[in-house]
């Protein structure tokens, strides 16, 4: 009876432990490349388990300021929207069509929030 006591406690303290609830661990796949003719740095982070959203950030080269991005969860078909923000407003959005890290090239669309511009995004992958 101690025993199982003992491990219902342990068991307890263990699952209310902050550091005990699994961490997502992303794989990173970086880009260069541009919008617009205007060089940035992408860097997709793909979760390594279905439930999370696909984010990451990237920056203008000329200006150096980290943009974080972010998609829904479960599109993982191919096609992806992905929303920027910048100081917790939402600035923007990418469209990617069959989106495929493992390739050398990703093509898609930059577009304002309200849609009505947009630029064409070419990635190279960087080895």
């Amino acid at each position: 009876m101690k025993k199982i006591f003992f491990f219902i406690a342990l068991f307890c303290c263990i699952m209310h432990s902050p550091k005990a609830f699994a961490q997502t661990r992303f794989t990173e796949y970086k880009f260069e490349g541009a919008i617009a003719n205007s060089p940035i740095v992408l860097i997709f982070e793909e979760p390594d388990h279905f439930f999370n959203n696909i984010q990451g950030s990237y920056y203008y080269t000329k200006f150096k300021k980290k943009i974080s991005f972010s998609g829904p969860e479960g599109q993982f078909d191919g096609r992806l929207k992905l929303i920027e923000s910048v100081d917790d407003k939402n600035t923007g959005y990418f469209i990617f069509e069959n989106l495929d890290y493992t390739k050398d090239k990703v093509v898609g669309k930059w577009f304002t929030m309200d849609g009505k511009k947009s630029f064409d995004v070419i990635l190279n992958k960087v080895k």
